[in-house]
Formats: C-alpha cells, structure tokens, sequence
C-alpha cells in the first residue's frame, strides 16, 4: 500500500492517498518506480484501507513489470534511509565521543536485527527513526553547543 502510495503522489499529485502515515519514505521508495513504463492505476476513491489494499495488489501483480523488479527497486530506495542512519551513527559517536565509540555505534547499528529486517521494507519506520534520531542529536548539540547553526 506504501508503494502504490507513493507512486500516486508522484503520478496523480493526490496526497489523499493513505494519508494517516507520512510521505516522505513513500516518494522516495516509489521514485525508481517512475522511470517504469508501468500501468497507472486512476485515482482511487473509496475507504481507504480497502481500495488502496485492493489497488495495491493489482498495481503490483498486475503490470507490465515483474512484482520481483518493481519490489528489489523501491525496496533499494528505501535502504538508502538505513544507510544514512549508520553513517549518523558513527558520526554522532564520534561526535559525543571518539572514533572508536563511533565505530562501535555504527558496528552495533549494523547487525541490530530490527534494522535489518525492517530496513529494506517499504513502511515508514525506518525514516520517522532517522527523523527522531536527528532531532534528538539537534537537540543535543544545541544544549551543549549552542550556535545560530
């Protein structure tokens, strides 16, 4: 549903499209999607859950493109949030501590079974955690060095 989602923000501009969750890891999940040449699906009206839950399974197994291709591609995409998170990792441990508190930070991060399990799924978990995580870090920094930046 997260993917249909995103492909119709990006093909019809209708953010009404699974509204109760966040856009952000949804386009970016589906952008690969558009370089496709893909059967669109119209605008769905309806209750929510059910006609994107219905769409969704047509959209993906009932296109021009192979489920596995369509899936691999947005599921890249959305790994691109886990890697931004291990690199901050590392970065916001070296930062509080040193490199090799960075370097076990990012370690630890890597082989942390949530992360690797959730992290190439097309939900939003991943992104709304590397979303509080930089506001956590922002707020840590300003409380220890305050700065217009």
């Amino acid at each position: 549903v997260h993917l249909l989602s995103g492909y119709q923000y990006w093909r019809h501009r209708d953010f009404g499209a699974n509204p109760e969750h966040p856009p952000l890891l949804k386009l970016a999940a589906s952008a690969p999607l558009m370089l496709e040449p893909l059967n669109a699906l119209p605008v769905l009206s309806g209750p929510t859950k059910a006609s994107h839950s219905a769409g969704a399974i047509e959209f993906l197994y009932r296109n021009t493109v192979p489920v596995a291709r369509l899936l691999f591609e947005a599921r890249m995409a959305a790994s691109v949030f886990v890697c931004v998170l291990l690199v901050l990792m590392f970065l916001v441990g070296r930062d509080m501590f040193d490199t090799t508190t960075g370097l076990m930070a990012a370690a630890l991060f890597a082989f942390e079974p949530n992360m690797l399990a959730n992290g190439p799924l097309i939900t939003t978990d991943v992104a709304m955690t590397l979303g509080l995580f930089l506001v956590a870090f922002a707020g840590y920094r300003y409380a220890s060095r305050p700065s217009t930046g």
